[in-house]
């Protein structure tokens, strides 16, 4: 069984229980906005039903995502890609020392 978290797209329901990007535990698992985790079969049951408030609530989708999960999933811009930090250029040759003449 695959289990979707649906909280990394805001909805009336998630945000009236303020669940809106909110990491959720299945299986001993932690489980981010929009991750998925597979439930080994034999612990199937089990974690269906405690799960299962949490599927009615929208925050949670068991084997398939949702149609209009995938609608507004794809409606959201895309997150801006990191920017490298930038480096201090490093000398190629350390710098000569000078001599002094005496």
């Amino acid at each position: 069984m695959k289990v979707f978290n649906l909280t990394d797209v805001s909805t009336k329901q998630l945000e009236q229980h303020k669940l809106v990007g909110h990491t959720v535990v299945v299986a001993n698992k932690l489980l981010g906005p929009g991750d998925m985790v597979e439930v080994q079969e034999n612990r199937t049951q089990m974690i269906r039903d405690g799960i299962d408030k949490l599927v009615g609530m929208g925050v949670l989708a068991v084997d398939k995502l949702p149609p209009t999960y995938q609608v507004a999933k794809s409606k959201q811009p895309a997150p801006a890609p990191a920017k490298p930090e930038p480096v201090a250029p490093t000398p190629s040759k350390p710098p000569k020392a000078s001599k002094k003449e005496e």
